[in-house]
């Protein structure tokens, strides 16, 4: 929260200390070589590897400008904690609370702090999972098991498979860049971190990038190496999915992620990839099925006329789908319920974490 005054209490070396800072627009945090007038600092102490500190604060203090009247005016309260350093010093903090509302200070009593959440880190978060776990994996299901469906229905010019898997690609492309944007200028550059999460998602999303423009320099469809061009799209979508997935299990771990409690979202994120592995088996051993129907029934003509050539009236083409296109057809349609359901899951996944009984309760002041 932007034009906050703040107090800190660290470690210096082995003597716990505190200090005053102030929190500038744009998540910016410096510390006050000068300290505000009316605030004091009481009792600090490290025991059992727990940093406590306690301060007084006037009703009226003149901090960076700002005029803060606790007896006149209400405001918000922000408590924040983080790691220490083997050397004691402070990192970025992990869990952070704020009153949801407005607080009148002149009383003495206990409030419950909600914990803010960073909106940009949030979005970056389920605008990739939504790109990846429901538009790429949408799409790869479509190219690999879709061709033979439709065939007498086009599509701007093209068939429905193609024009369907070509609008999600797209799509989940720029979902990952606006995500990508987003995380950039909240960390403000590339996060130095021990943590593959961020080099998996740029190797991910930078092979999302390349597959367009592999496919827009394919050979034809009857090229003799058309089948090198298949191989490698194949392979670059498929690695580019499973980085992507990888990344996901790695982002409850960062700090930014703010899901060092929220154990449910390995589970759920488990139980999507199982889900979408099980589909792929069904439609496979659904094709493998319907090939060999379609072996079995195909009865090759043969001109038993004794080399006479008779007038032979050709038969109009209809174009219609391969057997079991109607199977494909109705699992195409779950899938958008199951996704929702999913959707619905993390939903109240991440409310009931949310609204759980507070770790802590605080008495803020006693003034």
């Amino acid at each position: 929260m932007e034009h906050a005054t703040v107090v800190e209490c660290y470690m210096n070396g082995n003597t716990p200390e505190m200090r005053e800072s102030w929190n500038d627009a744009g998540f910016k945090n410096r510390v006050l070589n000068k300290g505000t007038q009316g605030v004091t600092f009481l009792a600090r102490r490290f025991e059992n590897g727990i940093l406590t500190c306690s301060f007084f604060r006037d009703h009226h203090t003149l901090t960076e400008a700002h005029m803060f009247d606790t007896r006149s005016n209400s405001y918000h309260v922000m408590l924040a904690s983080g790691p220490l350093t083997s050397t004691h010093d402070k990192l970025q903090h992990t869990i952070r609370r704020v009153s949801p509302e407005n607080m009148n200070l002149n009383l003495n009593y206990v409030s419950t702090a909600k914990e803010q959440k960073d909106l940009l880190v949030q979005l970056h978060g389920s605008l990739m999972l939504v790109a990846w776990l429901f538009f790429v994996s949408t799409s790869i299901l479509i190219a690999r098991y879709y061709k033979k469906v439709w065939e007498a229905t086009t599509i701007c010019g093209v068939k429905p498979w193609f024009a369907f898997h070509r609008v999600f690609m797209i799509l989940s492309l720029m979902l990952m860049i606006a995500a990508l944007v987003l995380i950039f200028y909240r960390i403000g550059g590339w996060s130095l971190t021990n943590n593959p999460h961020p080099i998996l998602g740029i190797v991910s999303t930078s092979l999302a990038v390349i597959q367009p423009f592999m496919a827009a320099f394919r050979c034809g469809a009857t090229a003799p190496n058309r089948y090198i061009f298949n191989w490698l799209h194949w392979l670059n979508g498929n690695t580019a999915l499973i980085l992507a997935v990888i990344a996901i299990f790695f982002a409850p771990s960062l700090s930014k992620a703010q899901l060092e409690e929220a154990e449910w979202f390995i589970y759920v994120v488990v139980a999507f990839v199982i889900f979408n592995v099980v589909i792929h088996i069904i439609m496979q051993l659904h094709q493998w099925g319907m090939d060999r129907k379609v072996a079995s029934n195909d009865i090759k003509m043969t001109d038993r006329s004794n080399g006479s050539a008779g007038h032979v009236e050709e038969m109009p083409i209809t174009l219609k789908d391969a057997p079991g296109g109607g199977f494909r057809r109705f699992v195409l349609g779950v899938l958008p319920e199951c996704h929702l359901c999913y959707k619905y899951i993390y939903s109240v996944c991440d409310f009931s974490v949310k609204h759980r009984p507070p770790l802590m309760r605080k008495k803020l002041f006693q003034l």
